[in-house]
């Protein structure tokens, strides 16, 4: 799915973390056999902020409020941080 963010376009991907959070990022769009690079990343609790129904890791709930919420709660990219070895 696409949704214009910032004043561009992105490919919109979701999943879900362990602990039913979700987390959505924005990829670039780019032609086959390039690197989309992650761009904006957005994080939510495992229910819904708006309605407070639990997300219940649907993705195609979460894609949908990833799609619909306001451009301005959306973060620029950051990586978790890798466990360190033996934790």
């Amino acid at each position: 799915m696409r949704r214009m963010l910032k004043g561009a376009e992105y490919d919109i991907v979701v999943s879900f973390f362990d602990n039913g959070d979700g987390n959505c990022i924005a990829k670039t769009i780019v032609d086959e056999g390039e690197t989309a690079v992650n761009t904006f990343r957005l994080t939510v609790a495992a229910n819904n902020p708006i309605t407070q129904q639990p997300f219940d890791k649907n993705e195609d709930l979460l894609m949908a409020y990833a799609l619909g919420c306001q451009g301005h709660l959306w973060s620029d990219y950051w990586e978790d941080p890798t466990p360190e070895e033996g934790e």
